[in-house]
């Protein structure tokens, strides 16, 4: 099933923290799919799946972002930051850890330009764990603040 996400609000396009907000909010419905498709047993525990890291739309303008959950990811053999920390965060609350999806979002440097985040896992005492990073992502380097 595909759902779409269609959002104009002009907010999104200068307001970082509003940007990584909505994105939070917004993963919590793949972490709850997530959930129950591993309730239903059979599935892999994420770093045991042979799934790898690959970015989906390697920001090239007008391309669209999915929120991919489990079934997608193993179908294809990989997934990127956003589904990956999505399937973490539900594998570690199915084993009663406290896990949420944190983004990093640098802010914008000039209006309409594409929009840069990374997404992970918070776990507990806010310790942040990267499953891009270990299923094979380069090391997440936010692109350099603007210049006044």
């Amino acid at each position: 099933m595909l759902v779409g996400l269609r959002l104009g609000n002009p907010r999104l396009a200068s307001d970082g923290e509003f940007f990584s907000e909505l994105l939070r909010d917004v993963s919590l419905a793949v972490v709850k799919s997530n959930r129950d498709y591993i309730r239903r047993g059979g599935v892999p525990l994420l770093y045991q799946s042979g799934v790898i890291y690959q970015n989906d739309n390697d920001g090239k303008p007008g391309q669209l972002d999915f929120f991919d959950d489990i079934p997608v990811i193993l179908d294809r053999g990989w997934g990127d930051c956003l589904h990956l920390s999505c399937w973490r965060v539900a594998e570690l609350l199915e084993q009663g850890h406290r896990a949420s999806v944190a983004v990093d979002c640098p802010p914008f440097s000039r209006p309409g330009e594409l929009r840069t985040f990374h997404v992970l896992v918070r776990r507990a005492r806010g310790v942040l764990e990267c499953p891009s990073s270990l299923l094979g992502m380069p090391p997440w380097q936010p692109p350099p603040s603007p210049s006044p």
